[in-house]
Parts: C-alpha cells; structure tokens; sequence
C-alpha cells in the first residue's frame, strides 16, 4: 500500500478522474439521449455523407425531386421528346413527297389529257380536214347557168355547175387546185365510167333529157401536201322544156 501510494501523484489522480467522467460520461449521454433529439439544426453542413448512409435507407419518397438534376435516363428521354418530333418531321416530308407525288400523278394526268385513246393529237383529223356539200340547181336555162362553188378543202375547191343546153340537163363537178384527180362513179341506168386528168378539169356524173338520172362515186384529187377523196351523190332532170334541175351531196377528207 505504501509502496502504492509512493507512486501516486496529482497528475495521476486528475488524469483518472478525467479518463472515468470522459468514458462513463459518454455512455451517460448515450443511455440518456432523447429519441428523435437530433435534427437538422444539431447537424453541421456536409457532416452526412453518402458513404455514411446504409444503402437502401433512403428511398424515393424521402427525396425532394427539385433539388435533383436531370440524370441520364432523363437526358435520353428529352432527346426522345424531340425525337418524336424528328418523327413529325419525317410525316411532315413525307407529306410533302406524296403532294409532289400527287402533282407528279397530276401533271401526268395533264399530259395523258393531249391524248385521246392514247392516241396524240395529230392521229386524228381535224375540222379543215372534213367537208360536205349539201346543194341543189333549178330553173337553169341555156342563158342562166347555175354555178357555185361548193367546197374548198386542202387547197382544192369543187366548183358545181347544172347546165341546160339542148334538151339536155347536165351535172358537172369541177375539180381546181389539185396536181391531179381520178374519179370513177355509177349511174342509176347501169352505166358506170372512170378517168384521170392533170390539173384541173370536169368530172359530168349525170346528164339528162328527161326524167332524173342519179350517180354515185368517188372523186380523189392530189395535192403535194394532202389527198382528198370526195364521196358523191348526184342528180339532174329537166323537169319542164327548156329548163333543167340538178343536186349534189358528198362528203370529203383530207389526209
């Protein structure tokens, strides 16, 4: 005990003091804590860290989202909001292209509109190219000659004359402006005639004392541009002494 007490200083005694409130003071403060006593205001900025927090303790419904940045998933969802966009974009393109296709359809339709069956304008003909007399002649005497011209197609012209001269009633279709012309043509008395000639000249169809006499036939004049064939129908009598009467109907085309 002497030799105890022989080592026993003040320093001794006050650090053991010291060490004894130190540690059963701690354990005093760690029994006696009130639940729940430590909050925010008793935490210092920046004392709590990720790495002293047990995974999984803090879950979404404890975080505050408008303290949070975007995170990458986020990113990439914005990127797909615009994305959906691009993809309106492309409609939009592709609307365009199919209006473009439309006016491309459209503009085909316009051209296939100059065709007829298919077929371009110049495979048909036009209203120059047809012709038609309608004409008749009476009260023709041997000084009134009935003439008129009755049709010019292609640069030819048919020039119709009813004659009358001594007793007899004549119809006579004459060809102008052609290179050359053949006719051929047949009575209604069986008599049927054909021929040629070198410019102009006169094709007589009909000729009549009496009682009327009709033909029917072809005349086709040349030119150095055009063919005409005129299709013909033609009549002449002389219905009182002195007098004749004539008509003549046909249908012309030039190619």
């Amino acid at each position: 005990m002497k030799s105890a007490r022989r080592h026993l200083s003040y320093a001794n005694v006050i650090s053991t003091i010291c060490l004894f409130v130190l540690l059963g003071g701690g354990a005093y403060a760690a029994a006696r804590l009130p639940a729940k006593s430590v909050g925010t205001a008793q935490l210092k900025t920046g004392a709590v860290t990720g790495a002293k927090i047990k995974d999984g303790t803090i879950t979404g419904a404890k975080v505050d989202s408008r303290t949070l940045g975007p995170v990458p998933t986020a990113l990439s969802a914005d990127r797909a909001t615009d994305a959906g966009h691009a993809t309106s974009a492309d409609r939009a393109t592709s609307a365009l292209n199919a209006d473009k296709a439309a006016f491309a359809s459209k503009a085909d339709l316009a051209a296939n509109a100059e065709l007829l069956g298919g077929n371009p304008a110049s495979s048909f003909v036009s209203n120059s190219q047809v012709g038609y007399i309608d004409r008749t002649f009476s009260g023709c005497t041997l000084l009134v000659s009935c003439v008129s011209d009755v049709l010019t197609i292609a640069g030819v012209t048919v020039r119709a004359t009813c004659e009358y001269n001594a007793g007899i009633s004549a119809m006579i279709l004459r060809v102008i402006g052609a290179t050359r012309t053949g006719y051929a043509y047949a009575t209604n008395g069986t008599e049927a005639r054909r021929g040629q000639f070198e410019g102009d000249g006169n094709v007589i169809p009909t000729a009549s004392t009496g009682t009327e006499v009709g033909a029917t036939g072809t005349i086709v004049a040349r030119t150095p541009a055009r063919i005409i064939t005129l299709s013909f129908d033609a009549s002449s009598r002389v219905p009182t002494p002195g007098t004749g009467s004539c008509a003549v109907f046909a249908t012309a085309l030039a190619v």
